[in-house]
């Protein structure tokens, strides 16, 4: 039985009528406070890796992806309501009703996703340790709550109930701010999810009655949402696909967690794309069913509004990204190339998220559309991906999703051809805009990240410190030699990295000093190797004999020119570096002359710690904390050849070289003006590179043909 406004009398309680105040039921009013709080949520979203160092970030995101896609599994209820809203548009007397039935509906997958799904998951994210488990049973409650209240929002929508919509939609979006803000800076990732299962589930007690199920009617509305839930299903998946795919094919969680950052701010523009497409492509749909013609104009406006829009926001990202990610979030400096290459996909997503409820409503062949339009794109996104990983690390992945994106959208644009919407002219103009904008926006991220490499000259060539040409291996004993072979405090790893090496003492007694890692024939080898099981409980458990050489306490310097010469060796897991530390054992500062993964040999990582001081703020998540600024140096192939690399450090700035190339620069960070300890070894697995496979050849050796260190004459005077 219906109210005399469409209203199902068993379908809602009075909550949601006086909880918000009248001047808020205007449709501007609605689209103003939609978009303040998308903005909002994405708000809330981009604090997360402000208060989570990467590898968290990483974990925040995949379980994100779980709220989604469950919180949208309604199996089509959402888009029957639209497509039964166009055939009364075209057909009056047509009798489509059943939202009572697509409500039950709703009931019942939530009921099925919070009693059988969720502890299902729960259990594999403990069995696997994949996935925090507190965190993915929130997640998955918060979804069935969210898609059980988003059938009024859906319903309102649908039935022209303006007011009663702006009322539900506002309450549903104010879950993912202030709520989840509090939960996350409360409880991290699990405090998250629970603040949003808490929100969602006191919602639906507020605003919801069950619902009556009734087989024969229930099995009919399944039958005809079923081919709609495939193809949103389809766009949902082919959304967080990119995240999944990009975490089983990166090489450490924390190089996904690198990419999963810049990869949110195109999804959070996609999402508010979606909100607020939600009160517009109904008008179009209405349109569309008594005049093709005049619904092609409305299409072709509002695509070249959202184009300009988007390109002007992702222009405005590469501009101001390098500051920014720098000032707010400094633990992801190293996602810039990636995030700056993945902000292009949003022109694409955008345009196939605008369309995309055209598509679903008025394809005649809902199953074969749906295959027509993300077959090939998540076929091809596997491939793409793991090809990308391998040319350029999460570079590589990031122009995949662009070019993945990119496809995608141009096969949207040949079926919207097909519907009468979108003419030929219309197809045509928006390809072309499209490619142009795609192009200027590719140049600008290219230029955006890219420091010519132009020749290294100083007049003062200043005074040779330090050499060492390894004829013979020079091993501190206590009165003389250059080096130690291992920290200071006699650590022979770095535990916080999760490295899987022993840093080996040729001078070490019984087994281990058999695993010698230094051999001195034309320069010095620095080798990593498999250590036996038997002899692993004498290395901290650890599975790898490596080396390293620290100059402390024989040599330390403030300012100067630092170089090495040396060929890196390949295979999935090696870390090899030269570094350079403060001589008093704090940290940070670092500087990183380089460092290089045996997997990714076109290139290098120059890198510089310094602090992040938070405000003065004495809440926890303000505390001090690291920061780093790193530079991606593209290379040929470093395991071909010997190259030169080196950092000229000054009062005033820190200049990386490569070859005799001046290839990065920063100011010099306040802390940087101490005496420092020069740092080179051979680390093995680690949060960062990954861990060896069976690929990876053993033994395998950085080999360095000499080490040289220069005091400026201007240095040494200031340093005086």
């Amino acid at each position: 039985m219906m109210s005399a406004s469409g209203t199902p009398h068993a379908a809602i309680r009075n909550g949601p009528a006086c909880i918000l105040p009248g001047w808020f039921l205007h449709p501007a009013s609605f689209g103003l406070f939609t978009t303040v709080m998308t903005v909002a949520g994405a708000g809330t979203s981009l604090l997360a890796p402000w208060l989570l160092d990467p590898a968290a970030f990483g974990a925040f995101a995949l379980v994100s992806t779980l709220f989604q896609l469950l919180a949208a599994c309604d199996l089509g209820m959402s888009q029957l309501a639209d497509r039964r809203m166009v055939q009364t548009a075209s057909d009056p007397s047509a009798q489509t009703g059943g939202q009572e039935d697509i409500l039950a509906l709703r009931w019942l997958v939530s009921l099925v996703i919070a009693g059988v799904i969720a502890p299902l998951a729960v259990g594999a994210a403990w069995w696997s340790q994949a996935l925090p488990p507190l965190a993915t049973g929130c997640a998955l409650v918060a979804a069935a709550a969210f898609m059980a209240n988003n059938g009024l929002v859906s319903l309102y929508r649908t039935s022209g109930q303006l007011q009663a919509f702006i009322r539900m939609a506002l309450l549903m979006q104010f879950g993912m701010t202030l709520p989840r803000l509090v939960g996350l800076m409360l409880g991290g990732v699990s405090g998250c999810f629970a603040a949003l299962a808490v929100w969602y589930l006191g919602l639906a007690a507020l605003v919801m009655r069950p619902h009556r199920l009734r087989g024969a009617r229930l099995l009919e509305t399944l039958k005809a949402g079923l081919p709609l839930f495939a193809f949103n299903g389809l766009w949902l998946a082919y959304l967080v696909a990119g995240r999944w795919i990009s975490w089983s094919v990166s090489a450490s969680e924390t190089e996904f967690g690198l990419l999963a950052f810049g990869s949110s701010f195109v999804l959070i523009g996609t999402g508010l794309i979606a909100n607020i497409s939600q009160i517009r492509y109904p008008l179009i749909l209405r349109t569309a069913s008594h005049s093709p013609s005049q619904a092609s104009r409305l299409m072709a406006r509002d695509l070249l509004i959202l184009s300009v829009l988007v390109t002007i926001v992702t222009g405005a990202a590469i501009a101001y990204a390098d500051p920014l990610i720098e000032r707010l979030f400094p633990r992801y400096d190293q996602a810039l190339a990636a995030s700056l290459a993945v902000s292009l996909s949003g022109l694409p997503l955008a345009l196939v998220g605008w369309t995309l409820p055209l598509t679903m409503s008025l394809s005649r062949h809902i199953l074969r559309d749906a295959a027509i339009l993300f077959g090939p794109a998540l076929l091809s996104l596997v491939p793409m991906m793991a090809l990308g990983q391998h040319w350029g690390g999460i570079e590589g992945q990031a122009w995949a999703l662009v070019g993945n994106a990119t496809v995608l959208a141009g096969i949207q644009l040949v079926m919207l051809g097909r519907t009468g919407v979108f003419g030929r002219t219309l197809c045509f103009n928006t390809v072309i805009l499209m490619g142009l904008l795609l192009v200027m926006m590719a140049t600008g991220v290219t230029r955006a990240r890219a420091e010519p490499a132009a020749p290294y000259h100083r007049s003062d060539k200043g005074t040779l410190t330090f050499e060492d040409n390894f004829k013979t291996l020079s091993l501190w004993d206590g009165k003389n030699g250059h080096w130690l072979t291992h920290f200071p405090d006699g650590r022979r790893t770095i535990v916080t990295n999760k490295e899987r090496e022993f840093y080996i003492d040729p001078r070490d007694d019984g087994p281990l000093g058999l695993y010698n890692p230094f051999t001195v024939s034309d320069g010095l080898s620095i080798s990593a190797r498999p250590l036996k099981r038997q002899d692993r409980r004498l290395a901290m458990g650890l599975e790898y004999a490596s080396g390293m050489l620290y100059s402390h306490p024989g040599f330390e310097q403030t300012y100067g020119y630092f170089e090495i010469r040396a060929k890196m060796p390949r295979g999935r897991g090696l870390w090899p570096a030269f570094w350079l530390v403060p001589a008093d054992r704090t940290w940070p500062p670092e500087i990183d002359v380089f460092e290089v993964h045996g997997h990714r040999l076109e290139g290098y990582w120059a890198t510089v710690h310094m602090t992040a001081q938070g405000s003065p703020s004495k809440l926890r998540w303000q505390a001090k904390r690291s920061k780093s600024k790193q530079f991606r140096i593209h290379t040929p192939d470093l395991s071909l050849y010997f190259h030169n690399y080196g950092v000229e450090w000054n009062p005033k700035e820190i200049i990386w070289t490569f070859d005799g190339h001046r290839v990065a620069h920063i100011p010099t960070p306040a802390e940087l003006h101490k005496p420092m300890s020069i740092i080179v070894n051979l680390a093995v697995g680690g949060t960062w590179p990954g861990s060896p496979d069976a690929s990876t050849p053993f033994p395998s050796a950085l080999q360095v043909q000499h080490i040289r260190v220069y005091q400026f004459n201007t240095d040494k005077e200031v340093s005086q």
